[in-house]
């Protein structure tokens, strides 16, 4: 290289390790560009099958994976990228059992107190008529 030939060690050593660099950034910008087209045809598919714009979108949406994939192929942060991952997928399992745990409130709540108003009919004591307030 030119840089050998002025002498110049370091210069030399960067550009050799910026040309082996190469390929793998060909290549994560090959297996984006290919999640991309794959989550777009995967949501077409979704939302022709089932009619449902919630599933397509999440479909859609796994080009999350393919993002982390390509970040770990350029080998950018390994462990990084893999517990952010884990951090994400981790929130979206609270945030839906969130979800679900204030959706069903109300049901839990009509639950039990029919099942105290059965309790005190079975004991002979007065069956509740008043409702909590939310």
């Amino acid at each position: 290289m030119a840089a050998n030939a002025l002498g110049v060690q370091q210069i030399s050593g960067v550009l050799n390790q910026l040309i082996t660099f190469i390929p793998s950034i060909f290549v994560a910008i090959l297996s984006l560009f290919l999640a991309t087209l794959l989550a777009n045809f995967v949501a077409g598919i979704v939302q022709g099958a089932k009619g449902s714009q919630i599933l397509a979108s999440i479909a859609q949406h796994a080009i999350i994976y393919a993002v982390f994939a390509a970040l770990t192929q350029l080998g950018i942060a390994v462990r990084l990228t893999a517990n952010t991952f884990l951090i994400l997928l981790g929130a979206v399992g609270l945030a839906l059992a969130l979800a679900f745990g204030i959706g069903g409130r109300e049901v839990a709540r009509d639950i039990v107190e029919k099942a105290y108003n059965r309790r005190q009919q079975v004991t002979g004591g007065e069956p509740s008529t008043t409702t909590a307030t939310s």
